[in-house]
């Protein structure tokens, strides 16, 4: 992947671009929602309605059900008042806290074949249709993909600090998750004796599992959004939202050049963000988000203070 190219991409875009309103944000059914963490960080959250999802693929229909069976089954586990039940939800919650916030980030965006792609025949805008990623291959010639946006207040950061930030997710996404992906599945045959032994639940081993599922979600999405920053199938073109913009420039700094990173998103703001943009979703990731880079910016300083 050429970064040149992506910048010219993006920047061509940026200037053609008048902001946005709220309305015109809530009835996009396919978008991207950068959220500042600080002025160097960002969460990225691909949010789609469900009647994008193909649907017609049997490994979409099928992990749609396996994750609402374990959401469930974690439910219960959550509610119970059994002691052991509550000892390894606790003992997961702690390891699930220390997931790196950028993982959520990355799966929040599906593999690409799972979306459906928007387009319109070539010069004809208004013939809107959607289509599988494989029908959008074969019918290359004749269609043209409708952008994705990605919607950020651009009063506090840049298009030039966003986009380095996703060529960032690109690059450790991929590498990173595949990475853990292979350590989960290589550990996993490990937990082989605990399934053998009566009456004793396998927890090191469904975790290892779910781990590995998280991890080639991450490992998935960072494709998926590596393919729309090339403007494979589906490109992206950024956005920005006007009243997002303005209550984020009321409430912090902008960002500006060579000052040291620090926190954009705080306690006091997040409720707002959640509120503007409808995603109530994501109050738990931002707020990992904001803890994690609270202490990694607070060790910087800590170690420059040294």
């Amino acid at each position: 992947m050429k970064s040149t190219s992506i910048k010219k991409v993006i920047t061509a875009y940026s200037r053609m671009t008048e902001p946005l309103r709220t309305q015109e944000y809530l009835v996009d059914p396919l978008k991207i929602v950068a959220v500042p963490v600080t002025t160097r960080r960002c969460f990225f959250y691909f949010k789609h309605t469900d009647d994008y999802l193909d649907r017609g693929s049997r490994l979409v229909r099928c992990e749609q059900r396996v994750t609402r069976r374990v959401a469930r089954t974690w439910a219960k586990m959550e509610s119970s008042q059994n002691v052991v039940t509550v000892r390894v939800v606790a003992w997961v919650n702690v390891l699930l806290a220390q997931v790196p916030w950028m993982e959520r980030s990355l799966a929040s965006f599906p593999s690409e074949s799972y979306i459906l792609k928007r387009v319109h025949a070539q010069g004809k805008e208004e013939t809107e249709k959607r289509l599988t990623m494989r029908e959008v291959k074969e019918r290359e010639s004749e269609v043209a993909a409708k952008p994705i946006l990605v919607y950020f207040p651009r009063s506090v950061i840049s298009e030039i600090v966003l986009n380095d930030e996703l060529m960032r997710l690109v690059r450790e996404g991929k590498q990173t998750h595949m990475r853990y992906l292979l350590y989960c599945l290589l550990a996993l045959p490990l937990t082989i004796p605990i399934a053998l032994v009566p009456l004793v639940p396998n927890i090191p081993g469904f975790y290892l599992a779910y781990r590995a599922y998280c991890n080639f979600k991450a490992y998935s999405g960072a494709r998926h959004l590596e393919s729309m920053m090339q403007g494979d199938i589906q490109p992206l073109r950024f956005a920005d939202l006007q009243e997002y913009s303005t209550f984020m420039a009321a409430n912090v700094a902008p960002a500006t050049p060579g000052e040291p990173e620090r926190m954009l998103l705080d306690q006091a703001l997040l409720p707002r963000i959640l509120d503007n943009l409808q995603i109530h979703e994501l109050r738990r990731h931002l707020e990992t988000a904001m803890r994690q880079e609270g202490m990694r910016l607070e060790e910087q300083a800590q170690r420059k203070a040294q």
